[in-house]
């Protein structure tokens, strides 16, 4: 396998637009085991990566302190079938050439958001939560959680490579 220099093989689609053929990429589990995937959806200006359990039709968002739901209108990262994409922890910031990090969205200043996902602790249960992380600071992914936002300073990046 190889890493692309340019990667195209994943797009967002409209939840209400989703077929059943589609390749969800899965971003972690809640504490029971749900699967979580990879959601967006636009708040307050911003175009945000967020937290979705499949059969609950909700995407979680955290911004500003406060995670925040939305029903039905947002999108999921799906990909296809030429690319594979890879949770990769990467300890060397600011972004490499030779990685190619997924761009889930931005900010209303036009930032770039990059979506990656950490594990959280709550008694001793974990959960594996996908989250962002802005241009401006590479080393702290953001997450909802607990009706909150949670940072993580340890963390995987979502990245593009090519199948073989």
């Amino acid at each position: 396998m190889s890493i692309l220099p340019d990667c195209n093989g994943y797009r967002f689609i409209k939840l209400t637009k989703l077929s059943p053929e589609a390749i969800k990429v899965e971003a972690g589990h809640e504490i029971d085991g749900k699967p979580f995937y990879i959601c967006r959806v636009y708040h307050e200006g911003h175009l945000l990566i967020g937290k979705s359990i499949p059969d609950d039709n909700i995407c979680y968002v955290g911004m500003n302190g406060v995670e925040k739901l939305y029903q039905d209108n947002f999108s999921i990262l799906t990909h296809d079938s030429r690319f594979s994409l890879r949770w990769q922890t990467i300890f060397r910031r600011p972004h490499s050439p030779f990685l190619k990090e997924i761009r889930g969205g931005r900010t209303k200043d036009r930032e770039t958001i990059y979506i990656g996902r950490c594990s959280v602790t709550a008694g001793n249960e974990s959960s594996l939560i996908p989250g962002f992380y802005l241009d401006s600071n590479l080393t702290e992914l953001l997450i909802p959680w607990n009706g909150g936002v949670t940072k993580c300073t340890q963390f995987q990046s979502l990245i593009c490579i090519e199948s073989v």
